[in-house]
């Protein structure tokens, strides 16, 4: 591949690495608007991915952009492999599902296109790659939303004491007769909850509201 060549492709590639960074910028933002809540990490990471997506856009061509772009895509994703591994493990979650699949996929093509732009390979390549990551996120999108809707609800029962967790909270203190008790758990957040007693070693998942 001669020199024209391979800055063409390194061009076609870095378009890949911009709309990929774009896609994440915006799912970190989507999860603040769903859950309502300013949490500094997810603000840190869309500002940052928003940032590189100009920056890979405007100086692509320098030596350093495109492996600094492959290695915080992939830190993006090692960072979050906690929270990344939760919501994988619960698809009846779509609000926490969605846009962990579409970040994870945008995170992942971001990486490879920034591999292949540097490695000069046939940008023929990026519009099959691109497809396949999106028809992949919208299958398992699509997935989760029919998870989703076969989820049903436990029915409260007389005597119960209902703890209701919103605004991404529970409340601080829960008052109950001494003796046995019935714990009603409701979750009025689009994302999923796990409520948890230590002492009684008490751990229920609570999907999100639909």
């Amino acid at each position: 591949m001669n020199e024209g060549l391979g800055a063409e492709a390194r061009t076609q590639w870095a378009r890949v690495v911009v709309g990929s960074f774009v896609v994440m910028a915006a799912t970190f933002v989507s999860i603040l608007l769903i859950t309502l809540e300013l949490i500094p990490p997810v603000l840190i990471f869309g500002v940052i991915f928003a940032v590189l997506a100009y920056v890979v856009w405007r100086w692509h061509a320098r030596r350093w952009v495109l492996p600094l772009a492959a290695v915080l895509a992939l830190l993006a994703v090692i960072g979050n492999l906690q929270f990344i591994v939760e919501d994988l493990a619960h698809p009846d979650t779509i609000a926490g599902f969605g846009p962990t699949v579409v970040m994870l996929l945008a995170a992942l093509l971001g990486a490879g296109a920034a591999t292949a732009a540097l490695a000069g390979v046939d940008p023929a390549l990026r519009r099959p790659s691109a497809g396949a990551f999106v028809a992949l996120a919208v299958v398992l999108v699509g997935v989760s939303a029919v998870a989703t809707l076969g989820v049903e609800d436990d029915a409260q029962q007389a005597g119960d004491i209902v703890i209701v967790a919103e605004d991404v909270e529970y409340p601080e203190r829960v008052t109950a007769s001494a003796g046995a008790i019935a714990l009603f758990l409701d979750n009025d957040d689009v994302i999923r909850h796990t409520f948890v007693i230590d002492e009684a070693d008490v751990q229920q998942e609570l999907p999100g509201a639909t």
